[in-house]
């Protein structure tokens, strides 16, 4: 009797035995941009990063998903962030994409972002505040120059 039980549960177990795919989440198919104060996260600043975000607590944070491009963007906003610093951090966007699409085949991973404000280099806590509560309508068109030997983008700021 038991040799019967074993053999068939041996033979449903071989009928039913199910060959399963795998399962591909919609997700897999969605390209994944990550903005912060609308930088993508290849692009930083060493000075930016180490004198201001690191002493942010609070953000906003925006999820976005575009169906029809398949993509999801996630935005997140420093609560000080004034629309020039936006402004000019969208412009440095813009020409980051504009630069991968036809001129660079490839540009590399990181690159580094040295903000040059009135003709003086920002380096101290003081220039990054000030940097960062800009004012858009106070900002003349800004200058971007990109090196690529040394992996950086240059943004020079005049204001108004």
């Amino acid at each position: 009797m038991k040799r019967l039980i074993y053999l068939l549960f041996i033979c449903l177990a071989m009928c039913c035995q199910s060959y399963a795919q795998p399962s591909i989440s919609e997700n897999y198919y969605y390209r994944k941009y990550c903005y912060i104060d609308n930088l993508p996260e290849q692009i930083s600043s060493d000075v930016i990063d180490s004198l201001y975000y690191s002493g942010c607590s609070r953000n906003n944070i925006v999820l976005y998903k575009d169906d029809n491009q398949q993509l999801y963007v996630f935005v997140v906003y420093s609560n000080k962030a004034k629309d020039g610093y936006l402004y000019v951090n969208e412009c440095i966007r813009d020409y980051y994409i504009h630069m991968l699409k036809c001129c660079y085949d490839n540009i590399a991973e990181k690159l580094n972002i040295t903000y040059v404000y009135n003709n003086s280099t920002i380096n101290t806590k003081k220039d990054v505040m000030r940097l960062v509560r800009l004012k858009k309508k106070r900002i003349n068109s800004p200058e971007i120059v990109m090196d690529k030997q040394n992996n950086t983008i240059t943004v020079y700021i005049t204001t108004k």
